[in-house]
């Protein structure tokens, strides 16, 4: 995940991609940076749209659905063959893979997101190249991020569960 204003970065290692995992790993990233964006752009894989009508409006999934409408943000996805409209996540996944994961040792993958997020708040605090000024200036100041939503009393926890039922049963 990544502010794009900031250019702030979170990172989480999982070996599941499933839309549970996806969200699971969005709230971990919310919580990270202390709040909700306002938007939340995303890559256009299935855990998030399932195509496009006639009018080419994403059909979103509708447990990623469910997530923007509880959480009170405004999911939006990239232009499709537009590589320029995800060039912020896309540089960050280079530079994880250049500077993070290289001989990297770990044990399992609780270690290695918890080394993930030492990384990651020691990262943040550098002066960005393009952004200028320290990201963790904004830690503690969430409210005043452009793009930010103030916490409002109104949301409640989104709450990710699964159920085993018998077959002859509905939910």
């Amino acid at each position: 995940m990544v502010l794009g204003y900031f250019r702030a970065i979170y990172v989480e290692f999982t070996n599941r991609c499933d839309v549970h995992t996806f969200i699971r790993c969005l709230i971990h990233g919310f919580e990270y940076f202390n709040g909700i964006t306002d938007v939340v752009l995303t890559d256009r894989m299935k855990t998030v749209i399932l195509g496009t009508d006639e009018n080419r409006k994403p059909i979103w999934n509708s447990t990623f659905e469910d997530l923007a409408a509880t959480l009170g943000f405004t999911p939006k996805v990239c232009r499709a063959r537009r590589p320029q409209t995800k060039g912020k996540v896309e540089s960050s996944i280079d530079f994880v893979k250049n500077n993070f994961l290289p001989g990297r040792k770990f044990v399992d993958y609780g270690d290695l997101n918890h080394q993930a997020i030492v990384w990651c708040e020691k990262k943040n605090r550098r002066i960005h190249g393009t952004t200028g000024p320290q990201t963790p200036a904004f830690f503690g100041q969430i409210s005043k991020i452009p793009g930010r939503s103030k916490e409002s009393p109104q949301r409640r926890p989104f709450e990710l569960r699964r159920r085993k039922i018998w077959c002859s049963m509905a939910v």
